[in-house]
């Protein structure tokens, strides 16, 4: 109907006559020219109809109009248009069908069938809808769900990627220092043995020339010149023999190669270097054997550490082992990733673990099951303590004070200074049965004792070297300090006095620790990976790789049955028997 052809006119072409159509009737389907569309309307029976021009019908403008307007045959009665809808066949049939052949059926006028028909598919169209709905939703989580495993990755092997870093640049600097530390020492013995080369060298040259002379004399001299010079020979021959003798007592072989036993060092230089050794040097008035390079590098950080000690490393005395896991991980969490930033105990409220990934503080039994979920809105949570049932959360610039309940009921400001890329550390807490103490504050080398209304009580003055990964507090009440800039941690009592001072490396960082009753020092070491342990004089007395067991230690704490509890940055929680202690 929309094409280019040439229509001619229904009523001309009824008279023999050939004229262009120019309008069609809507109710009576004729194309009509000029003249015929004049008297269309001229009839009682076709006054009403509707004359629509055929360029607007070429345009469209009247599809929905053309398209109701179209009848629909009967397949029996093919000059019948359907007018009727058997309900028994669910077929549409002309009036002649419904007489004939569907007298005995339920027949209905299309117009009521369409009724009825169309608000069952007006139902079912809008159940199918909800499905599309369902499955639109279903799709957006699942697409949620992919970034987050994929962004998972993503974090994860940048976190490998880094750790690789480090680890290089650790064996390459202990590396050079290890090089550096023997080149110096092999220098000195080189000296000696080029002096000791030098004297030797110019007796064999006052030999040979004594040797030559007697040789000479021996084969050319006369009887007469050989008795006439047999004095002086003989004096001068028994002079350079006991230079010879003296020579020969200040040589002594050289030993064999004795296979030594490495002493403890960091693991990534322990797993690389316990079969390498160096080669021996030689003096002629001793002989050193050849040592490993741990040995090397052992002796040289020894030699530069104040707490180091002349003595040989004796074995540990302390042994930890995995007791059982959790991961710190609920439905709700809006990432799957987590980083755990503090970790606290109390026999009362159990574990508290402050999620960084996810902004929440979550409790835990001492069994490990969750107990509540806090929300700490768009607020990072780091150090986490518990006093008495009071939950204290570093958060920011002040901490904000909590119950077991998640109520909120205090908010103590701590400087007006907020942690950003300048500082290393948030603020650095832990707490006694009624108190919070807080360190790492800037320009401020005291640490501060608030009680559990958020009153300043007193303040602690004692040399620290900043920054502080963590506090803690020990059973005899005093307070420990993970101290980065001091590479160290260690003990200072309420005054302010230095009781204990643990070291480990020259760069050590140590992340969190805690005392036990018995006075051993556990230690959280991210970079190394594991726990140190050492005893109450500072000495270490183990080094156990948590790495095996998927955790890289952020946080430690100790539970009421003196077990290790360590968290790491991805969720994991570890909690570890002792279960050997001898010649503590």
């Amino acid at each position: 109907m929309k094409s280019d052809r040439t229509l001619s006119c229904t009523a001309c072409d009824l008279r023999g006559k050939s004229s262009p159509a120019k309008v069609k009737c809507l109710d009576c389907g004729d194309f009509l020219c000029c003249s015929c569309s004049d008297g269309h309307n001229a009839s009682s029976l076709t006054w009403k109809h509707r004359k629509i021009p055929l360029e607007d019908i070429k345009q469209g403008t009247y599809d929905d109009a053309l398209r109701q307007m179209q009848k629909i045959k009967c397949p029996k009665h093919e000059d019948k248009d359907v007018e009727y809808f058997c309900e028994s066949c669910s077929q549409l049939v002309c009036l002649t069908c419904v007489l004939i052949t569907h007298r005995d059926h339920r027949c209905q006028t299309v117009a009521d069938a369409i009724t009825l028909r169309k608000a069952g598919i007006v139902s079912m169209t809008e159940t199918i809808r909800e499905n599309v709905s369902t499955l639109a939703e279903a799709e957006e989580n699942i697409l949620s769900t992919l970034e987050a495993t994929r962004r998972n990755r993503d974090e994860q092997i940048l976190d490998i990627e880094e750790l690789a870093k480090k680890e290089i640049a650790q064996i390459t600097a202990e590396k050079a220092t290890a090089i550096k530390s023997l080149k110096l020492k092999t220098r000195k013995k080189e000296k000696k043995q080029e002096k000791k080369l030098e004297e030797v060298q110019l007796q064999k040259g006052v030999l040979n020339s004594s040797l030559n002379f007697c040789d000479n004399i021996l084969k050319k001299g006369r009887n007469e010149e050989i008795l006439m010079l047999e004095k002086l020979i003989m004096e001068r021959l028994g002079q350079l023999r006991g230079l010879t003798v003296e020579a020969k007592k200040d040589t002594t072989p050289t030993p064999q190669k004795q296979p030594s036993e490495p002493v403890a060092m960091s693991t990534s230089m322990k797993e690389q270097t316990t079969s390498d050794t160096v080669p021996s040097v030689v003096t002629p008035n001793e002989a050193v054997s050849s040592e490993p390079i741990a040995d090397i590098l052992e002796r040289f950080k020894e030699a530069h550490s104040s707490a180091a000690s002349s003595e040989s490393c004796k074995p540990a005395t302390v042994e930890v082992k995995l007791a059982k896991m959790f991961i710190s991980q609920h439905e709700s969490d809006s990432k799957s990733t987590h980083n755990i930033k503090g970790l606290a105990f109390s026999s009362h409220v159990g574990f508290v673990l402050s999620d960084k990934a996810n902004k929440t503080v979550k409790i835990y039994t001492a069994a490990g099951v969750l107990k509540k979920i806090i929300s700490m809105g768009n607020m990072v949570p780091f150090a986490v303590a518990i006093a008495g049932d009071v939950i204290g959360v570093i958060v920011e610039n002040y901490i904000q004070l909590l119950k077991e309940t998640g109520q909120h009921v205090h908010k103590i400001v701590i400087h007006s200074k907020k942690p950003n890329s300048c500082y290393l550390f948030s603020y650095a807490l832990a707490a006694s049965d009624e108190e919070f103490i807080v360190g790492n504050i800037p320009d401020e080398s005291r640490l501060r004792i608030y009680d559990t209304a958020g009153t300043l009580k007193r303040l602690i003055t004692c040399f620290i070297q900043f920054p502080l990964a963590a506090l803690s507090i020990t059973p005899e009440n005093h307070v420990l300090l993970c101290e980065w800039g001091g590479a160290c941690v260690k003990v200072v009592s309420r005054q302010g006095l230095l009781q204990t001072r643990c070291r480990h490396t020259l760069q050590w960082k140590p992340n969190s620790a805690c005392v036990s009753k018995k006075g051993l020092v556990f230690v959280a070491d991210y970079d190394f990976g594991g726990i140190l342990v050492f005893d109450s004089s500072g000495k270490l007395l183990l080094e156990y790789s948590t790495r095996p067991d998927g955790i890289k230690p952020t946080a430690i704490a100790l539970d009421d049955q003196e077990r290790v509890v360590v968290a790491g940055k991805f969720g994991y929680v570890g909690v570890y028997d002792i279960v050997q202690e001898t010649n503590l």
